[in-house]
């Protein structure tokens, strides 16, 4: 095998690798499957389709780079749903969205409208996975390298909440960025009505849940409060 056809070879697998994390991931919150006859699942920047390749079963991909889409064509077949967007921008109607090594490569306003966006275009009861660093030592800014930022965990979460998101939990095992940036995934529920339908949730109650518990009338006259 010649270095360019193992080099190929070992990115491809890399992404079956990240896709099994995000699909076990799934399996843990999904709260939305039963009834659907089809789950419409969204690939947010997805480059050449290295992990559309992997998920299978008629995922959808979108870039802000034709050249990219153009490749991932030729990679996943001339029938694959591809999307053409603006930054920023996400296509809408979908019941999960996942990103893995995407918005960081954006400046930290731009990485917040891109996560604004994405959770607006989930369905109801729907699930992102969705990667962002929450620190980087050294951020770098350039116009003839590839940017690093990031966005802290608290104002992402501004952003996620302002389009009716819900936090469900933070995913830090996986790292793809290496050094010593920080990153995690955002497992995201989309509420259908101001309220979280509990499934396999049990043990991964959002952010600040018993907090909030304990201001409940009931639960304070529990404590004595």
């Amino acid at each position: 095998m010649t270095d360019e056809a193992d080099n190929a070879s070992k990115f491809w697998l890399a992404g079956q690798h990240d896709v099994d994390r995000l699909k076990r991931i799934y399996e843990d919150y999904h709260t939305h499957a039963e009834g659907k006859e089809k789950i419409r699942v969204l690939d947010y920047g997805c480059g050449v389709g290295r992990l559309m390749k992997a998920w299978g079963n008629g995922v959808e991909g979108c870039d802000i780079s034709p050249a990219y889409l153009a490749e991932a064509r030729k990679n996943l077949g001339e029938d694959t749903v591809l999307h053409l967007i603006e930054p920023g921008e996400c296509p809408k109607g979908f019941d999960v969205i996942y990103s893995l090594i995407v918005l960081q490569h954006n400046r930290p306003s731009l990485m917040k409208k891109c996560m604004r966006s994405i959770v607006e275009a989930l369905n109801p009861k729907g699930l992102a996975m969705i990667h962002a660093p929450y620190f980087i030592p050294r951020v770098q800014h350039s116009d003839t390298v590839m940017e690093m930022n990031y966005v802290p965990k608290e104002e992402m979460q501004t952003e996620i909440d302002a389009m009716g998101g819900v936090i469900l939990g933070y995913d830090e095992r996986w790292d793809g960025c290496g050094g010593d940036i920080k990153n995690t995934i955002y497992i995201i529920y989309k509420s259908d009505n101001g309220s979280v339908v509990y499934k396999r949730l049990l043990n991964h109650p959002p952010r600040d849940f018993f907090a909030e518990m304990q201001n409940m009338p009931v639960v304070q006259d529990f404590l004595g409060k």
